[in-house]
Order: C-alpha cells, then sequence, then structure tokens
C-alpha cells in the first residue's frame, strides 16, 4: 500500500473507534438511566483527528493541482455561450392546448 492510502485507512479507523466508542457510551448510559447530552472530549477529539487525517490522507492522493488554462481569450462571447449539451427539445408543450386564433 501506498503511504498516502495508509494515512486515509488509520483516519477512518480512528473515525470508525469513536463511533464505536460513541455507542458504548450511551449504553453505559442508559444502563445508569442517565441522560445523554453529549459525546466524551476524547471522542470528540478522536472526530477532530480522525477528520484531519482522513483530509490529509485524501490530499496527498490528489496530487499536485493541474494549471487552469487561459484559453478562454480565443474565442468569442457567442461561442462561450453555445452549449449544445443543454438544449432540451423534448418539452410538455405539445400537452397544451393549442392557441385559437380570434
Amino acid at each position: 500500500m501506498r503511504f498516502e492510502h495508509v494515512i486515509s485507512t488509520i483516519g477512518f479507523v480512528v473515525l470508525l473507534h469513536a463511533a464505536y466508542q460513541t455507542i458504548e457510551y450511551r449504553t453505559h448510559l442508559k444502563l445508569h438511566d442517565q441522560e445523554f447530552d453529549y459525546p466524551p472530549v476524547t471522542v470528540l477529539l478522536e472526530v477532530v483527528g480522525g477528520f484531519f487525517t482522513c483530509l490529509w490522507g485524501g490530499l496527498i492522493m490528489a496530487g499536485e493541482p493541474l494549471p487552469i488554462k487561459s484559453a478562454m481569450d480565443d474565442q468569442h462571447a457567442e461561442q462561450i455561450d453555445f452549449r449544445p449539451d443543454f438544449i432540451n427539445l423534448n418539452t410538455r408543450c405539445r400537452a397544451l392546448p393549442p392557441k385559437k386564433v380570434s
């Protein structure tokens, strides 16, 4: 396994452990007839640590960012606004009654 995959896996394991610890804490409170207000501070710190570990692994996996190409200078305004992928020819107009000419 590569380093970034190991880091991300460690982060996910830490998050899963925090979830398990919260479930166990709630079960303990139910056995002693106490209300659940918020999880313990250790669980919150574990969630924050796991989140940032996953984030770090994901950022390492992504690699270097690609530069933004400035090819927009060569195009005219008509070419930029024309997007044939978004032309919708199947509308509901045929379901409407035709207009009566008076």
